[in-house]
């Protein structure tokens, strides 16, 4: 129960620091923002469309690179759990239990990987559309 608490509460933050670009603060107080109706949602949709127009190729290209790299993570991840002597090993050196399946493999590296993947690419998705995320040069 307590891991589970510490994920939720990981991706929680995870969420925010990319919503805050880079500060969990400024992220919490955009979704506070949100929650407490001080947005303007015809706005935003609006400057959403503006973006997708604009920019439509760079979201379909997104929205097909992602899967390709999540779906190479995952079958690197299955390859790992399921087609290596990984699992064995780690059950013979008794870091894991007997009782212990290649799930305990497979959502470990999934919670280290894919999941917090998932995460930014959804929020900053969700900034690009809303017109808020730009990359500044510092050069």
């Amino acid at each position: 129960m307590f891991l589970e608490v510490v994920i939720a509460s990981s991706r929680i933050a995870i969420c925010l620091f990319v919503l805050g670009i880079v500060n969990v603060k400024k992220g919490s107080y955009q979704i506070w923002n949100l929650v407490s109706g001080k947005s303007n949602w015809r706005m935003r949709r609006r400057m959403g469309m503006i973006k997708f127009k604009a920019q439509w190729v760079q979201i379909v290209f997104s929205f097909i690179g992602f899967p390709a790299i999540a779906g190479g993570i995952n079958f690197l991840i299955d390859q790992l759990a399921y087609h290596t002597c990984l699992y064995l090993t780690l059950k013979s050196g008794g870091i894991l239990v007997e009782a212990s399946s290649e799930w305990t493999l497979l959502l470990f590296f999934k919670n280290i990987s894919v999941i917090p993947f998932a995460l930014v690419f959804e929020t900053i998705f969700l900034l690009c559309l809303t017109n808020n995320f730009t990359i500044k040069n510092h050069s």
